[in-house]
């Protein structure tokens, strides 16, 4: 059984989360951050997703590093986004990888909400007995593991949150899909500041390609109609992935 629940705001606080990591073993997020661990949330696609091994791995390096001086403090927590993924998709995605999370977890959608949102990843990092939320990142990319490890510092320091925790709400795409639920056709729309060579392709919610969208350069708004005929109703997931490697995501429901 998986329990959850909320504190004071998604802004600033941590939820709470009771259930068996995908050893088996169970787990209180609240009691853990009570004990004076500080755990990074990584909420990943499986298993093609390559932002989300490649920030696993980052993240993997902060903690190395912090171990030195706060040993055994920081752990890190990779949680399936989509409540339909297996612990065998977990521990497949772990191993063809060869990542090194602390433990492993299914049915995250109701954080993924909660924090903001699915980025590819979202890497959240929570702690102190305040059970506060010190950074949160939808789309992280390498430039941002810096400030996890200074977040994690914060947090283990048990100093306050920052007046401004970081949240940045502007997607690295603009990405918009509409309507949705969408029936026959689904509009897609995405908006750059700067010229970029984007790949939009229509995945299912295992990572799998179901079809291209567009592949070219973007450097300003541009709009695509997404035909939807023959695919069965279900969610699917609209992706944006630059050149840089960085992804974007937005789920597509079809409904007929």
């Amino acid at each position: 059984m998986v329990t959850m629940s909320a504190t004071v705001s998604a802004q600033s606080a941590a939820m709470d989360w009771s259930r068996n990591d995908c050893n088996g073993v169970p787990h209180n997020l609240f009691a853990e951050l009570d004990s004076g661990y500080c755990i990074i949330l990584e909420f990943v696609m499986v298993p093609s997703c390559s932002p989300c091994y490649i920030t696993a791995r980052n993240l993997a390096d902060v903690r190395t590093r912090l171990e030195a001086t706060h040993p055994g403090r920081v752990r890190i927590y990779s949680i399936g986004y989509y409540n339909g993924y297996t612990c065998e998709n977990m521990q497949y995605w772990q191993s063809i990888h060869e990542l090194t999370p602390d433990a492993m977890f299914i049915q995250g959608a109701s954080e993924v909400s909660y924090y903001g949102g699915m980025g590819m990843p979202t890497v959240v990092v929570v702690g102190t007995a305040e059970r506060t939320v010190f950074f949160k990142k939808q789309g992280f990319n390498p430039g941002d593991t810096i400030s996890v490890k200074n977040a994690l510092l914060q947090a283990l320091a048990g100093a306050p949150p920052p007046s401004s925790i970081s949240d940045p709400t502007d997607s690295p795409f603009g990405l918009k899909v509409f309507p949705n639920p969408a029936a026959d056709v689904a509009h897609v729309s995405l908006s750059l500041s700067s010229e970029e060579v984007v790949t939009i392709e229509l995945v299912s919610v295992l990572g799998e390609r179901v079809q291209p969208i567009y592949m070219g350069s973007v450097s300003s708004t541009m709009e695509f109609d997404v035909s939807l005929s023959g695919l069965s109703n279900g969610i699917y997931l609209v992706r944006a992935t630059g050149a840089n490697g960085f992804s974007e995501t937005i789920d597509l429901s079809v409904q007929r």
